[in-house]
């Protein structure tokens, strides 16, 4: 049995032979690598990757970081605020346990007349002893006057004998401003005096 063998086609042949377009069905030649018609090619053309995909993943990646950002902050906060709110409770517990005094209704200590200072003043009481007029200097301190409590006898004038204890208010340059200050107390129904301070031990 004899094989009879194809004859092989010469270069020409082989640039004249045809196929069919894949996509539109037109004819193309073996070597020809685009169709004319559509354009589309007969070789597998790799396109480059995607950047949207990398894009992607980046703004996953700063996303979750931005939420454990977020959470962080989240519980700082609500630790801040719990040592806040202990640190008040404890405040308050130690001063609602610790006891609080009434405030004190005793007049404060009646003061005497400045140091080695004349001048001026108004008598508002007298006595021979001296704890009586103390005791009228916090009643009239009890109603709003600034006095005090002077010996005659440390303090002796021309016109305040000695051997008395006076309850006096204010200190005066001149008996006319003296005198002014005990006409106005004596408007407000008190038994007011100008009198003058001499130095202690003058005569």
């Amino acid at each position: 049995m004899s094989v009879t063998a194809e004859p092989d086609t010469t270069p020409r042949e082989r640039d004249q032979a045809t196929a069919p377009c894949e996509h539109c069905g037109a004819p193309m030649h073996l070597d020809q690598e685009w169709c004319l018609e559509c354009g589309a090619a007969r070789t597998l053309v790799h396109r480059p990757p995607d950047w949207r995909i990398a894009a992607a993943i980046v703004a996953g990646v700063v996303l979750l970081a931005l939420i454990g950002f977020g959470i962080a902050l989240i519980n700082l906060s609500n630790a801040s605020n719990h040592n806040l709110a202990t640190t008040s409770t404890v405040t308050t517990s130690a001063a609602a346990s610790t006891p609080t005094r009434p405030a004190s209704t005793k007049p404060a200590g009646v003061p005497g007349w400045p140091i080695g200072l004349p001048g001026w003043t108004v008598v508002l009481y007298s006595t021979t002893t001296r704890q009586p007029a103390v005791t009228k200097a916090k009643q009239l301190t009890s109603a709003g006057l600034h006095v005090g409590v002077l010996s005659t006898s440390r303090h002796p004038s021309g016109n305040m004998p000695a051997g008395r204890f006076a309850v006096f208010t204010g200190r005066y340059p001149t008996q006319q401003t003296a005198q002014a200050r005990a006409q106005v107390l004596r408007g407000q129904g008190y038994r007011a005096r100008a009198r003058r301070v001499g130095r202690p031990g003058a005569r």
